[in-house]
């Protein structure tokens, strides 16, 4: 799956288009997620997207986004 971040609303549903999006930061995790995944972005953005690259569902029971320097 991909997490994206962006400063900007997200233009398209498209993970190329939104990849391509200028200001869009793209972080891939491969593989299955565990029951603790941690994506490390590194990256500041006021929107964040969870997207998967085939279809199928993806399943998550919670989301935490830590500002620079918080834990």
């Amino acid at each position: 799956f991909y997490v994206f971040v962006s400063n900007d609303p997200f233009v398209s549903e498209s993970v190329a288009a939104t990849m391509a999006q200028p200001g869009v930061s793209s972080h891939f995790h491969a593989g299955a997620a565990g029951a603790l995944t941690e994506v490390p972005v590194s990256t500041i953005g006021r929107y964040m997207r969870v997207q998967l690259t085939a279809t199928g569902f993806l399943q998550l029971a919670e989301v935490q986004i830590f500002a620079p320097g918080g834990d």
